[in-house]
């Protein structure tokens, strides 16, 4: 199993992690008679954590106990890790790992990443949720959440990022991500049919698939969100999470959903597509000045990006507050923010493997010359050169990296009104 096996071992150590010989499968939870915790695993270069938190929102206003594992985390560990749509804290995963220890999992050797999906697993098992809605850390394959065979997969989108991991071609890349995928599970997917054959290639295909624009559809009607396939029709939706690229993952959402529930009810879908939340996606936080907080980080994100600020009926000038990490080129996003931006901060974020901000700074003027820029390494003291440079009628667009919006989260949450999403 390569890279899985000191997860799985530690696991199966603890006993919430069961290979079962006779049905072939892996599945999470404890053996005292209670049902295995039901597992989704949604795995693709964007939107993963968005459809995670939709399902999740869903599952919960069906009555369900729900149990929902987002990467990365902004702030601490735990406000990855929630039960019932609320983060559970560092302390609860640390005392998850310290019983890991007692019944003999060795987390020595874990990566950081591997001791905080163990804690959480373990964490989801004692706590008897009925559902667990996983979001893939990198690739799928040799994630350290593929550990388990999950009841349901998702594979949301692929285009090109972390090429050094994943491989150089969509093919290569989205072949990674279908590892997540499972002969006797059904999966949902936006992928197009080619690349969902790249993604099973070699592999036994799934018991079943659901194509977005084949199986089921989506879209909005005078700003409401509505999903239709061959059996359902819902209408009038709101979206609880911010962005008009948030109506692929609410479809891809609802799909999985109604594989998950036999007999789902449309008002289950529409509170919990209602009450998602997800914080650094579009979250537009009104203040003086405003603040939009976005984690896109790669070239589709950025596109994404760019059609909502095509649109977007906000306050000039635009700050763009800037960081992002030294395995990416910082061009492809550039490319589509910086048309739009009257000033550029670039800043850093410590332990993170950022681009130095001085070094970030010198992209602007190659891409868009007459845009003005200036670095700011600390990035709080970015946050507020921005707000100086937009000025109380301003905005500020943290866009770029989900790290630099841990690293300013707090900051941005005391001085403005939050308009968008929150835990």
């Amino acid at each position: 199993m390569l890279r899985l096996e000191p997860v799985w071992a530690v696991l199966v150590s603890a006993g919430v992690l069961h290979p079962d010989s006779t049905s072939g499968r892996t599945w999470l939870g404890l053996v005292d008679g209670s049902r295995p915790v039901r597992t989704v695993l949604v795995a693709g270069t964007n939107g993963k954590g968005s459809t995670v938190a939709f399902i999740e929102a869903i599952l919960r206003h069906a009555g369900f106990t729900t149990g929902a594992y987002l990467s990365p985390y902004l702030e601490d560990p735990g406000d990855s890790t929630w039960v019932n749509g609320r983060p559970v804290g560092t302390d609860s995963l640390l005392r998850a790992l310290e019983d890991i220890e007692k019944l003999g999992g060795n987390i020595s050797h874990l990566t950081s990443f591997e001791k905080w999906t163990a804690a959480t697993f373990f964490f989801f098992a004692h706590h008897r949720v009925d559902w667990a809605v996983i979001e893939v850390g990198l690739g799928g394959r040799l994630d350290a959440t593929n550990v388990i065979d999950p009841d349901l997969s998702v594979i949301t989108n692929v285009s090109l990022d972390h090429q050094r991991f994943l491989g150089n071609s969509l093919e290569e890349i989205v072949w990674e991500k279908g590892g997540i995928v499972r002969s006797q599970t059904p999966l949902v997917t936006g992928l197009s049919h080619t690349l969902y054959s790249a993604a099973i290639r070699d592999r036994s295909p799934p018991v079943a698939v659901k194509f977005l624009g084949d199986s089921f559809s989506a879209g909005t009607t005078d700003g409401n969100f509505w999903y239709r396939d061959a059996h359902c029709e819902i209408a009038g939706a709101g979206l609880g999470i911010g962005g008009g690229f948030q109506v692929a993952n609410a479809a891809l959402a609802v799909a999985t959903c109604r594989l998950a529930v036999t007999h789902l009810s449309v008002d289950a879908v529409i509170c919990g597509l209602r009450d998602a939340k997800l914080p650094g996606r579009w979250e537009v936080h009104r203040g003086h000045p405003t603040v939009v907080l976005d984690g896109a980080h790669n070239e589709a994100g950025a596109r994404a990006v760019a059609v909502e600020l095509e649109s977007a009926l906000l306050p000039r000038p635009w700050i763009w507050l800037w960081a992002c990490r030294r395995d990416r080129d910082p061009r492809l996003v550039a490319r589509h923010i910086l048309p739009y931006m009257d000033r550029v901060i670039t800043t850093s974020v410590p332990c993170q493997y950022t681009w130095d901000a001085s070094d970030l700074v010198g992209v602007v003027p190659l891409m868009h010359a007459g845009v003005q820029s200036e670095p700011v390494q600390d990035p709080v003291d970015a946050l507020q050169r921005a707000r100086v440079v937009a000025g109380p009628d301003g905005t500020v667009f943290v866009v770029g990296s989900l790290y630099l919006i841990g690293a300013v989260y707090r900051q941005t949450l005391a001085s403005t009104e939050q308009v968008g999403c929150k835990l």
